[in-house]
């Protein structure tokens, strides 16, 4: 928990600077769709990651991390609104990838309604920025492969009193990795596609359904 303040707290001072905002209350007016005293907080929970973590069909454990955004296990999200233009968003998920490896995964990032600000449709489609650390840890040999990379979102979020569903692509950028194998030094690439020899530019799916509170 204490984790997660500490995230929200910089994601918001990171924001402030991505997306200049005005006080609460005169972003609420300039929003009437969110007021004080609607639900500003939520939390989530990626359905689709769990069966990632399990041992399932060759061809199913192959394809299935694309749809759930490379999350596997226990996948769980939380942010806030500002407004109803404007939220911040941190997701956490902790999983077996197969037999030998588990890894645990922070993400941290903000979204923007971008067609809500501009008063069109569709209003409940959004684009977003995000930073993904990840352990991808081997039980077998006891070595760590950590990862950061940033990653684009754009998907569609609606809302049904204070129940959500949230459907999302995820494009990764770039990579910056680095190892606890002794003898070894950091690297980063430009990064597209877990599958990059095969199809260089292929984004990840993520569906969310949560609780406003």
């Amino acid at each position: 928990m204490k984790t997660l303040k500490i995230t929200l707290l910089l994601l918001f001072l990171v924001s402030e600077m991505v997306f200049p905002q005005q006080d609460l209350q005169t972003g609420l007016q300039k929003n009437p769709g969110l007021t004080l005293n609607e639900p500003k907080f939520y939390a989530g929970i990626n359905p689709l990651a769990l069966p990632a973590a399990f041992q399932v069909q060759d061809d199913v454990k192959r394809y299935l991390p694309i749809m759930t955004g490379l999350e596997y296990g226990f996948a769980v999200s939380g942010g806030y609104f500002f407004n109803s233009n404007h939220c911040i968003e941190s997701r956490l998920a902790l999983g077996y990838v197969n037999k030998l490896a588990f890894t645990g995964q922070l993400h941290a990032g903000s979204n923007y309604f971008l067609f809500r600000k501009l008063n069109i449709r569709p209003k409940n489609l959004y684009i977003g920025g995000f930073i993904k650390f990840w352990d991808y840890y081997n039980r077998y040999t006891k070595v760590h492969f950590l990862n950061l990379s940033p990653y684009l979102t754009l998907g569609y979020r609606k809302q049904i009193g204070r129940l959500f569903y949230d459907i999302r692509l995820n494009q990764t950028i770039f990579v910056y990795s680095w190892s606890s194998l002794e003898h070894t030094s950091p690297g980063h690439d430009w990064f597209f596609s877990p599958w990059p020899a095969f199809i260089p530019v292929l984004p990840t799916f993520t569906f969310t359904i949560g609780w406003m509170f």
